[in-house]
């Protein structure tokens, strides 16, 4: 605050400090806080809360002296100690300055109470703040299938982890078994959807006064999203080019181009998308003059088989050292024995960060990469891919067109090309590693948040 005060232009009377781990403090608390400070002619205030307890300062040598007169009940107490919170701190500048701390010679403090005072300095303080503020029913529609991909499986789980303390539901629309399969082993309930209204029911939604439905579907319908508004959903759309999102709160769209809706917040980009844990504290990727290792990340399911055709391809490339991370929705492969396949528990981030290129289709994969810094070469699986907004080479993203109309020979050039140059690559993976930021899913989450209080 000494340092904000000296680079400031202009003198304030006054300095407040409200600390962003007290989040249950109110805008009244503030105000109160600050009248009591004028009123009272006081050089500064602090927040504390009332601590009725006996207690005991332990010394430098395990000795122990009592901070209490005599030993009674709380309720008996004459005089209460106050534990400071931290929630409101406000001193004069003069004071300020001549102290070097926001307590003055002529200090108060101010009482919250209740939920107000919550300071969150541990994981149970954590829980207590996210308890007050209140649950809500949040729950999350998806399709995913050897045919659309594991992208939206995957998008959904990583969001929910940030909102796993409120009531968590996860709805599957045309769903391989897989799906239902990781949605239970991360610990979330889910059922399948026969009919949108009648399912949502089952959900006993008026339980909850917060509502929100996500849509991690591809194309929604008016009729989806009007049974979904019927039962007091507010709702959020993602990577939805349906109709359905005209009547959305919010649509997110990280893949596709920015389309402006009235009435409705767009959100697209990179800074949109999700990414797991593994991703956020990547070391300095380093890069090989002499490329060797490649990876092939063709999604949960790869259902045009583009691992097994690209993998016949690259082993035949003499010097290269050809790895596969096959997905959990993917059919059975047929690899040659030179591959070396990766599955399960792989770090998946680690593995593309030590790759010198990757190999994958459109989808989120691309940003996956981009957080490592690998180069990387992209072939859509399908049209719908290859109007992705970050397939371009501002992003860095080398796209080699739709599969089945890019030959063997272009990718096979491609890849020698690139692992014979070293400064197009590293030029290519700042460039990835500079489009993303990180904190896509914190984003999400927020937005959901802010749904859920009718903000």
């Amino acid at each position: 605050m000494l340092s904000v005060l000296a680079n400031l232009e202009w003198t304030p009377t006054h300095v407040v400090v409200l600390q962003p781990t007290s989040p249950m403090r109110s805008a009244e608390d503030i105000r109160n806080a600050w009248d009591a400070l004028i009123s009272g002619d006081y050089d500064s205030l602090m927040s504390a809360v009332p601590f009725p307890h006996l207690m005991w300062q332990r010394h430098q040598d395990g000795s122990v002296t009592p901070l209490f007169e005599e030993r009674v009940n709380r309720q008996e107490m004459k005089s209460v100690p106050m534990l400071e919170t931290g929630a409101i701190q406000i001193s004069t500048v003069d004071s300020f300055r001549r102290a070097g701390t926001l307590v003055g010679p002529r200090h108060c403090v101010y009482e919250l109470s209740g939920d107000s005072s919550i300071d969150i300095d541990t994981k149970a303080d954590l829980l207590a703040a996210r308890a007050a503020y209140g649950r809500g029913l949040v729950v999350f529609r998806l399709t995913a299938n050897r045919t659309v991909g594991s992208g939206h499986l995957f998008h959904s789980l990583l969001i929910a982890e940030y909102l796993d303390y409120h009531e968590v539901h996860f709805l599957l629309k045309d769903c391989d078994s897989f799906v239902s399969d990781a949605v239970v082993a991360a610990g979330y309930r889910c059922s399948t959807e026969s009919d949108l209204e009648s399912d949502l029911e089952s959900l006993k939604p008026d339980r909850f006064e917060c509502r929100v439905l996500v849509n991690d579907v591809l194309d929604t319908q008016f009729s989806d999203l009007a049974a979904e508004r019927s039962l007091g959903f507010r709702v959020m759309c993602i990577e939805d080019l349906g109709a359905g999102p005209l009547l959305a709160d919010v649509v997110v769209n990280a893949l596709y181009p920015a389309q402006a809706q009235t009435g409705v917040v767009v959100h697209s980009g990179p800074a949109w998308t999700p990414l797991r844990s593994e991703f956020l504290d990547l070391p300095e990727k380093a890069y090989r003059s002499t490329g060797s290792k490649v990876l092939l990340s063709f999604g949960g399911t790869d259902p045009n088989r583009l691992t097994t055709r690209f993998a016949n391809l690259l082993v035949q490339i003499e010097g290269i050292e050809v790895h596969a991370l096959v997905g959990p929705g993917a059919e059975p492969m047929d690899l040659p024995q030179e591959v070396v396949r990766h599955s399960g528990k792989t770090s998946v981030a680690r593995l593309m960060h030590e790759s010198d290129l990757v190999l994958t289709s459109a989808g989120r994969t691309v940003y996956e990469v981009a957080a490592t810094g690998t180069p990387v070469v992209v072939i859509a699986q399908n049209a719908r891919e290859a109007t992705h907004a970050h397939v371009n080479l501002e992003n860095g993203v080398i796209f080699e067109g739709l599969a089945p109309l890019v030959s063997d020979s272009q990718v096979e050039s491609t890849v020698r090309g690139l692992l014979a140059d070293v400064r197009t690559r590293e030029d290519l993976g700042r460039r990835l590693h500079e489009s993303i930021d990180r904190r896509g899913a914190e984003r999400i989450a927020f937005e959901v948040e802010r749904l859920l209080r009718g903000l």
